[in-house]
């Protein structure tokens, strides 16, 4: 038997709620928001699209620090009742993907944050298609690492700020 627990949104499966502690928890109704999975920002950004993709509704809570600005803290994806499962399916194939050209390029086109060196000289083994794939990633990779610098750079700035209020 499955129970709910109003306070962390969560199903769970004793009556008393191992995260919080409470007692008062109920049955699952399909309208309850769930707790369906936390992720890290860069597979909570992918994660967004692919339940987008299969039509499930969701919400988001960020993990994060509060006043502090960042938006790379995990993510809390919320869905209700009714859709629980087929979100906990999404989360389960998507991580179970395997990874593209794994084996072939093991720091290569999967990996764009542990290019180094040698991977300059296997990109002359690559065919135009996996070099533009590549090229692309690696894009991706920079402008990403652009937006978490500067993200960055501001929640530094507001502790900063923070600090200067205490003084």
């Amino acid at each position: 038997m499955s129970y709910y627990c109003p306070n962390c949104k969560m199903v769970i499966e004793t009556e008393k709620c191992p995260s919080c502690g409470t007692w008062r928890t109920r049955d699952p109704e399909n309208g309850d928001l769930c707790l369906a999975v936390t992720l890290d920002y860069v597979n909570a950004t992918i994660f967004a699209d692919l339940l987008k993709q299969n039509g499930i509704p969701f919400m988001t809570q960020s993990g994060g620090i509060k006043g502090c600005g960042l938006t790379m803290s995990p993510r809390m994806f919320y869905v209700t009742y009714d859709r629980l499962e087929e979100a906990r399916a999404v989360a389960e194939e998507f991580s179970d993907a395997p990874e593209e050209d794994e084996e072939e390029h093991p720091s290569g086109p999967d990996d764009p944050e542990a290019f180094d060196d040698a991977d300059l000289y296997r990109l002359q083994d690559m065919s135009r298609d996996e070099l533009t794939k590549y090229r692309k990633k690696l894009k991706e990779t920079l402008r990403e690492l652009n937006e978490r610098e500067e993200k960055i750079r501001d929640a530094i700035d507001e502790i900063d700020y923070l600090l200067e209020l205490e003084e």
